[in-house]
C-alpha cells in the first residue's frame, strides 16, 4: 500500500524510538516520517542515524 502522506512521530523516546526503527528496518523512506522529539539531544542523535 503507498503512502501518500507522511507519518508523523511524536516523541523519539523508547516505544516512539522502537517505531521509528522498525519503520526504518522495514525499508520505509524517512523522508516519509515527521518525528517531533522535544529533547535536542535526543533529535540531534536520532538525526545522524
Amino acid at each position: 500500500m503507498a503512502q501518500s502522506s507522511p507519518i508523523l512521530l511524536v516523541g523519539c523516546g523508547k516505544m516512539g524510538g522502537a517505531m521509528l526503527a522498525g519503520w526504518l528496518g522495514r525499508g520505509m523512506n524517512a523522508a516519509d516520517i515527521v518525528a517531533v522529539e522535544p529533547s535536542r539531544e535526543l533529535a540531534d542523535v536520532l538525526r545522524e542515524q
